[in-house]
């Protein structure tokens, strides 16, 4: 794996909607929208940009974000939102919301149902500063790409993969019958 310069995250999320032409995308833990506003300033294919997040900053851009006709915005926990979203709905999901073990396990398990096969499930903080982001996307991903992020204080990482025919299908039980 070649690792590039670093650069903000919202570039890397913009990069992979752009290069799949995704029109339904969803972001949970949206906290000042910057990869939202980058997204619509950069990606003309997205159709919906779907948020996720229990705090809605008073940010002047971010209630104009907020606004726009492409924006669903949740201000909920994940956990509650993800009913709200057809399965097989997204072509793009990225995970940035609860950065513990159970949290991003849950994500992981209420929203990757809702990506379409072929979609891009992604997610930020993989790091040592995150074990618990690093432990549940290793536990259910066998196979994805990172990218270290511009961030001068403490460098963290975006993952990405494309998901695969049933390879990732969180909702099969665990049990066999």
């Amino acid at each position: 794996m070649e690792l590039r310069t670093p650069r903000p995250r919202w570039q890397l999320v913009a990069e992979l909607i752009n290069q799949n032409q995704c029109k339904v995308v969803a972001e949970i833990g949206v906290d000042y929208c910057h990869i939202g506003k980058y997204v619509y300033a950069n990606c003309p294919s997205v159709e919906k940009y779907i948020c996720v997040d229990l705090v809605r900053h008073t940010d002047r851009e971010v209630p104009v974000f907020i606004k726009d006709p492409r924006t669903v915005y949740h201000q909920m926990y994940s956990s509650s939102a993800h009913v709200l979203v057809p399965d097989d709905s997204l072509d793009f999901l990225y995970i940035d919301a609860n950065h513990e073990y159970p949290g991003v396990c849950e994500d992981i398990q209420l929203w990757v149902p809702k990506v379409k096969i072929g979609g891009i499930i992604a997610g930020h903080d993989f790091s040592v500063y995150h074990p618990g982001a690093v432990a549940a996307v290793s536990e259910y991903f066998d196979c994805f790409s990172i990218e270290q992020d511009s961030t001068i204080e403490r460098p963290t990482y975006s993952w990405w993969l494309t998901k695969e025919r049933e390879r990732y299908d969180t909702r099969k039980s665990s049990s066999s019958t």
